[in-house]
């Protein structure tokens, strides 16, 4: 019984080693009797159908094995659109194109993934808000060759970037912004103009730079296990996605629709190690406090909807160095600005968020003119506050 369970794994491990040789040999034969750059033209062509800009590879197409067989180009760009410059849209280093070996065999290329190694890409919007971000692809994105027969074929599965660049001039702010280092993964739906796309696995990470960004760069990354997008009914879903923001996380999901009205729904959780620190990533100080150690650790949970025009931010938890808040609030209109809240604390140490007693005084001015216009109603209350030596119980602070 032993000897035929012996010979059993022998010819198991030798069908084995055989269909990995045949592989391998297909392989060669592919490498030595097809000249990926013969392709060149018509991947150009499909490329530049498939996005409505003209596509260039300026480098010289060869392969790359490894464990994706590809197709390799030294450098390439992809059109501005008219009105914008003469700058390309997006210019790399390096562009890989995956590929599957069996169309191959009857001279098809069928291209699957998509890598970007060196990407600049230049974001532009003019003053009167337009953007040279928008594409229009020609047919279904798919080139044909010589005769009938279709021999390139562009149905991307997965995109990546890596070390890629996007620079962002607005011209209706007057910023610029800077994202560096850039490093993305997705996988793509199988047809890009279906009323219904689903990307799956949507990895980034990066800095960003420009004011209002700390000058040194604020890293950031973010993660999706899958977005759904509906462009005919101008919906988005995103069931789950977590973001990082210099040492802050954020976790939550989202639900939106722009038509018949817009509206959006979702949940939103932060936590930061300081509130300090993450003010000042995007340039804006905290004041000075007595005690130096308050604006530290930062818990917030919150559900969030938007609807009619009115945004409602319930189930609110925050926990703020050792004082926690909860409740509700609700924005009736954001021009003009209106609040309700209903919000409770449990303690509040007030000495320690007041100004240090060295701080250069100065006169106090009550912003009457601003209080007046703000228009804000909700009601306040704290356990117990605390304030120069006196304290304070079931205080509760109503705003008319």
């Amino acid at each position: 019984m032993a000897r035929y369970a012996r010979r059993l794994i022998f010819w198991i491990c030798g069908s084995l080693l055989a269909l990995l040789l045949l592989a391998l040999l297909v392989i060669i034969v592919v490498v030595l009797t097809i000249d990926p750059d013969r392709f060149r033209g018509r991947i150009e062509m499909a490329a530049s159908a498939a996005i409505g800009r003209n596509v260039e590879l300026s480098g010289g197409l060869h392969w790359r094995l490894g464990w994706r067989t590809a197709i390799e180009s030294r450098g390439g760009r992809i059109a501005n659109a008219a009105g914008f410059g003469v700058q390309p849209f997006a210019e790399w280093q390096s562009l890989r194109l995956g590929v599957a070996l069996r169309p191959l065999l009857r001279r098809e290329v069928q291209i699957d993934h998509v890598e970007l190694v060196g990407a600049r890409v230049r974001l532009q919007r003019t003053a009167v808000g337009l953007g040279n971000w928008s594409f229009a692809p020609e047919g279904n994105g798919e080139a044909a060759g010589t005769g009938t027969r279709q021999d390139v074929k562009i149905r991307v599965g997965s995109l990546a970037l890596r070390d890629a660049t996007v620079f962002f001039q607005d011209a209706a702010s007057g910023r610029d912004w800077q994202f560096s280092q850039l490093r993305l993964d997705v996988k793509l739906p199988p047809d890009l103009l279906a009323p219904d796309l689903s990307f799956g696995g949507v990895a980034l990470q990066g800095q960003a730079g420009g004011a209002p960004f700390a000058s040194s760069g604020v890293p950031f990354s973010m993660q999706a296990d899958a977005i759904r997008f509906d462009p005919v009914a101008g919906a988005i879903e995103v069931p789950a996605w977590t973001m990082g923001w210099a040492d802050a996380r954020l976790e939550g999901a989202l639900q939106a629709r722009t038509m018949p009205s817009m509206a959006a729904s979702g949940r939103l959780a932060l936590r930061a190690p300081s509130l300090r620190a993450l003010l000042a990533s995007v340039s804006f100080p905290a004041p000075a406090t007595r005690d130096e150690e308050v604006l530290g650790k930062l818990d917030l949970a919150s559900r969030i909807e938007w609807q009619d025009g009115v945004a409602r931010i319930d189930e609110l938890k925050i926990a703020l160095d050792d004082t926690e808040l909860a409740g509700r609030i609700e924005l009736p209109s954001l021009m003009p600005l209106a609040i309700r809240f209903e919000l409770s604390a449990d303690e509040v140490e007030v000495d320690r968020y007041l100004q240090p007693e060295d701080a250069p005084s100065k006169p106090f001015e009550l912003p009457l003119a601003a209080l007046k216009s703000l228009d804000a109603k909700g009601v306040l209350t704290i356990r117990e506050a605390r304030m120069l030596g006196a304290a304070a119980k079931e205080l509760r602070i109503d705003v008319e």
